[in-house]
């Protein structure tokens, strides 16, 4: 009989009774559960627990479960984050871009977390942060961005970070950007941004982001590259015309294979997407614009890749085509 007692006893006892100092209630409305999963978007089956955890009262339920969260969080902080996407925010002056990741694809693909990056994005815009750890301790809307992680973190099951922050200012120009892969007018895979001066539209502006996300240019210039890379160049196309090393005109075939070598690599020698023959340069130069800054992230990248041309260069390479 005192074995019986006990195992029922064992058996009454919830699980749940020794992570919360909450009243405990097996039944739970479901209109509540309803109401709770709405306003807190997190998962059906945690709502109703935090419900049964707080005998049915709302605001204990939504403390429940940013204990919860917390918890959670703290679980996971140590899993590695290698899918996500970039979300990008800018003005004619400013521009902000930062990319948030998870653990899985699938979870990336969630609205709550698409919705995260771009909600992030928008207030780093409206923000100036040296450090992504500057960034998390702000606030969105009276909410630490840490917190916005977490409640994210407990509707997802998975780990959620920002894994690189950056901010731009426009010098002399304006900024144009475009999204490849967009899930969400401010979410996607490819981001580029511009800076651009002299006359010019958005629509020109977001041509060239999106030649840019296209073509992958290392480079804007020549003289962009390094020495040691440069030497490599050389040596490539020394190889390629050694036969033609006799010809009077050497000089000048060297030259031209060179420039078709770097076309790959060097934004202005890249062929125009938007009619595949006319150099990046000379389409600037038409349009009487200059490229100030130019900037090409994409998601799961290990570093930025920026590239950036200085003023005289810019200027020499406006007079006068190579």
């Amino acid at each position: 009989l005192n074995q019986l007692v006990r195992r029922s006893t064992r058996r009454s006892r919830h699980p749940l009774a020794s992570l919360t100092t909450f009243s405990y209630s097996t039944k739970v409305d479901v209109a509540l559960v309803k109401q709770l999963r709405v306003e807190t978007d997190a998962p059906l089956g945690q709502c109703k627990k935090a419900l049964m955890a707080a005998n049915s009262n709302l605001d204990e339920a939504k403390i429940w479960l940013q204990k919860q969260g917390l918890a959670t969080a703290k679980k996971k902080s140590t899993r590695e984050t290698t899918e996500g996407f970039l979300g990008f925010a800018l003005t004619p002056k400013k521009a902000s871009l930062l990319e948030v990741n998870c653990e899985t694809d699938f979870s990336a693909g969630t609205k709550s977390f698409k919705e995260l990056v771009a909600q992030l994005a928008t207030a780093a815009n409206e923000g100036t942060f040296d450090s992504i750890d500057a960034f998390v301790e702000s606030t969105i809307d009276g909410r630490k961005v840490a917190d916005l992680l977490v409640d994210t973190t407990q509707k997802i099951g998975e780990n959620v970070t920002i894994g690189r922050l950056s901010q731009y200012d426009a010098s002399v120009g304006s900024f144009y950007g475009y999204i490849h892969n967009k899930v969400s007018d401010a979410v996607g895979e490819i981001v580029t941004l511009v800076e651009l001066d002299g006359d010019v539209n958005d629509t020109f502006g977001t041509q060239l982001a999106m030649h840019a996300a296209a073509m992958q240019p290392l480079y804007v210039t020549q003289s962009d590259i390094p020495e040691e890379k440069m030497q490599t160049y050389r040596d490539i196309v020394d190889e390629q015309a050694s036969s033609l090393k006799d010809k009077p005109n050497y000089e000048a075939i060297f030259a031209g294979k060179l420039r078709k070598q770097l076309q790959d690599d060097v934004l202005m020698y890249q062929k125009w997407i938007h009619d595949d023959k006319t150099p990046v340069e000379k389409v600037l130069k038409k349009q009487k614009a200059s490229l100030v800054q130019l900037v090409r992230w994409k998601s799961g990248e290990d570093h930025t890749k920026r590239v950036k041309m200085s003023f005289e260069d810019e200027v020499k390479q406006q007079l006068g085509s190579l």
